[in-house]
């Protein structure tokens, strides 16, 4: 697989993947299956230059503008391919490797897909604490936990010496059930106020799941 050179060489004009549900995280791995003709062409384009993706989270209950086109978030995950697997009648399955967040500015249409001048969004603010970090990952051991209880094979490890915010990026690509969470989390540029936000989330998934567990309803 021909490695590419990264989110950066594509900012002037970065294809846009719309979809309701999905965020992309810095560090995080997302498989995709391309079928739709626009987006074989998108992925196509993207395999003879850059190999960059920006997935881009449709806005929530926007409806289309006067060109037709659904409303989008203005931050987004770029991504480049990491994998591409051809299949018969031009689909594909691809694995997207999160390498920035990106704020965008969506440029004038031109089919079959849209595309978004974009800059990469750089952390400020404080870094998080030791005891945040401490935090996070007992977070995420008492949520994986919870989950085996329900699912034995489910798994989820961070590798070593990452970073907190970057723990947290992987941990709410993976583990952070809400779209809308993740949307406002990709969005947050603020690696100490992330990695708490981060550790409040999952704690609460956490206590449905032990609520449920208990013979609780989960709402």
């Amino acid at each position: 697989m021909q490695k590419y050179p990264g989110v950066e060489a594509a900012l002037d004009a970065i294809p846009l993947f719309p979809l309701a549900q999905v965020v992309l995280f810095p560090g995080g791995l997302l498989p995709l299956h391309i079928f739709e003709p626009r987006y074989r062409a998108m992925l196509a384009d993207a395999l003879r230059t850059h190999g960059a993706i920006a997935m881009v989270r449709l806005r929530e209950g926007a409806e289309p503008g006067d060109d037709g086109l659904a409303p989008i978030e203005n931050v987004a995950g770029g991504g480049v391919v990491l994998e591409h697997q051809p299949l018969p009648n031009g689909r594909s399955n691809v694995i997207l490797l999160g390498q920035a967040r990106l704020e965008l500015e969506e440029l004038p249409f031109e089919g079959p897909y849209r595309r978004a001048r974009a800059r990469v969004v750089t952390e400020r603010g404080p870094l998080a604490s030791e005891e945040d970090a401490l935090a996070l990952h007992q977070a995420i051991g008492r949520l994986v936990k919870a989950v085996r209880r329900r699912d034995a094979g489910f798994h989820f490890e961070t590798p070593e010496g990452l970073g907190a915010a970057a723990v947290a990026d992987l941990a709410a690509h993976h583990l952070i059930v809400s779209p809308h969470t993740r949307q406002l989390l990709l969005a947050n540029p603020a690696p100490r106020e992330r990695v708490r936000l981060v550790t409040a989330e999952l704690m609460g998934q956490t206590a449905g799941l032990e609520h449920v567990s208990a013979g609780g309803t989960l709402h």
